[in-house]
């Protein structure tokens, strides 16, 4: 579902259509916290793009956002219901995308947090140059209504390549996992996809260039 405020239907004939008189909405706001978008379609958030680019060699420097600022450079059609914490992290690279026969077999999604399934997202880290989590104790960036995530900086030997990455969302979430009693602070917690991050490579080489 999608962050944001909304109302509770009822239908004593489960029909929800017919007689207005028998359809009613119950006096309750609904808040949920987390990113939305304009998207409507049932998981579509889930696939939203979020397009990068790395320069080979890190020749030039990407600045790489994920960003729902509502004013200064957020992203159209982007917004956040947030609460105490709001933070954003990523998973572990995806694989490749390879062809058989002719056919292309895309790479398996990697998926965010489910404390359902116990399985927990491992953010990709041998790719980017040593960084911290803010805070440093803990897991992933704030990422809010007034401030955007900046990915980190790739490392030169690993911009030689295109990267995709999923992106989850933490909405102030304390998981049953976590021993503490903060939330965002444990890759259990990072329970909302929102988007797909891919990190796109272009070159461009002279044709008799041998090195």
């Amino acid at each position: 579902m999608n962050g944001g405020y909304y109302r509770m239907c009822y239908s004593p004939d489960g029909s929800m259509t017919g007689n207005e008189f028998l359809n009613a909405i119950v006096p309750v706001d609904i808040r949920v916290i987390g990113v939305a978008s304009a998207c409507l379609g049932d998981g579509c958030l889930a696939d939203e793009r979020w397009d990068c680019y790395v320069s080979y060699f890190g020749e030039d420097i990407s600045n790489c956002l994920v960003d729902f600022r509502a004013f200064g450079g957020g992203r159209e059609g982007f917004f956040v219901e947030s609460a105490s914490s709001s933070k954003s992290a990523w998973t572990a690279a995806w694989g490749r995308d390879t062809f058989l026969f002719g056919e292309l077999i895309p790479a398996s999604r990697k998926r965010c947090s489910d404390v359902v399934t116990a399985e927990y997202i491992a953010p990709e880290m041998a790719i980017f140059d040593d960084f911290d989590w803010a805070p440093p104790t803990g897991m992933g960036f704030i990422t809010d209504a007034f401030t955007a995530m900046e990915m980190p900086r790739l490392r030169r030997t690993a911009a030689t390549d295109s990267f995709t990455l999923s992106m989850c969302y933490c909405p102030s979430y304390d998981g049953p996992v976590d021993p503490t009693n903060d939330p965002c602070d444990h890759a259990s917690e990072f329970i909302q996809p929102i988007g797909v991050l891919y990190y796109w490579l272009l070159r461009v080489c002279h044709l008799f260039l041998q090195q």
